[in-house]
């Protein structure tokens, strides 16, 4: 079933010692894309900061920076991002050059693939504050 699931383990040994493992583990359907451990360091930024995410399968990858109002300010070009942990930079500019004033920011990572002919997507939305 999908979901979050702990295995645990005990076994024991011919003098009856025992041992206990356990393991967590997530189930997902095929097709599921997963976008997790969103994070930008460092965090408050004052020229630049790092973006880095997890994600479970390969997929094309867009992060938008927003005002807390939803102006867009800055769209970080499409890249392929392959599953496991990426990371991508970022100048602290908007779309003009111009270095962002200090204040706090919104950012939405947008992961997009297509499985078996479908469009499958999702995002995740983070907060960043810039401090010069």
């Amino acid at each position: 079933e999908p979901g979050e699931h702990t295995l645990k383990i005990k076994a024991w040994d011919n003098a009856n010692n025992s041992s206990t493992q356990t393991i967590e583990f997530r189930v997902v359907l095929d097709g599921s894309l997963i976008l997790e451990k969103i994070i930008n360091y460092p965090n408050p930024m004052s020229d630049n900061t790092q973006f880095t995410f997890e994600i479970n399968e390969a997929a094309e990858v867009e992060i938008k920076i927003f005002t807390v109002d939803g102006r867009l300010i800055r769209k970080i070009e499409r890249f392929w991002a392959q599953p496991g942990f990426n990371l991508t930079g970022w100048d602290g500019k908007d779309e003009t050059g111009d270095a962002l004033s200090n204040g706090v920011y919104l950012y939405k990572v947008i992961a997009r693939n297509r499985f078996q002919g479908k469009d499958v997507e999702t995002s995740a939305i983070g907060k960043l504050i810039v401090m010069r």
